[in-house]
């Protein structure tokens, strides 16, 4: 059975985050659409680059382009919400905790957090 990872969190966002201009697939790099964003947030005039981990190719994923965003020099804040943070393996744990600055282990823990962060960040 394939998870609804992707779903839910896309149904929370779009239902529950309004208040924060969430968008969907969005690019901080213009024309470099390999370094998309799964969603983007405007709590304040510095995006929050969110990404959905649901396995070890997305969590490298959001790595790379954490650290690409650094590399060009983006100001932003980088989260994660992992459907399984314990699944990962230990390395890509440690990359992505160095990357990004906030990461809920879980779906219910974004969904019980997420709007508090973000009316932080306000």
């Amino acid at each position: 059975v394939e998870s609804l990872f992707f779903e839910m969190l896309d149904e929370f966002i779009f239902n529950d985050l309004n208040d924060f201009s969430p968008k969907k697939n969005v690019l901080p790099i213009p024309n470099r659409i390999d370094l998309e964003a799964d969603y983007s947030f405007q709590p304040n005039g510095k995006p929050v680059y969110l990404f959905g981990v649901k396995d070890v190719a997305k969590a490298r994923l959001a790595t790379l382009n954490y650290q690409a965003y650094l590399i060009e020099n983006i100001k932003y804040h980088g989260w994660v919400v992992s459907e399984d943070f314990e699944s990962l393996p230990k390395k890509d744990k440690i990359r992505l905790t160095n990357a990004c600055d906030k990461q809920f282990t879980s779906l219910e823990e974004f969904k019980s957090n997420s709007y508090r962060f973000l009316e932080q960040e306000r």
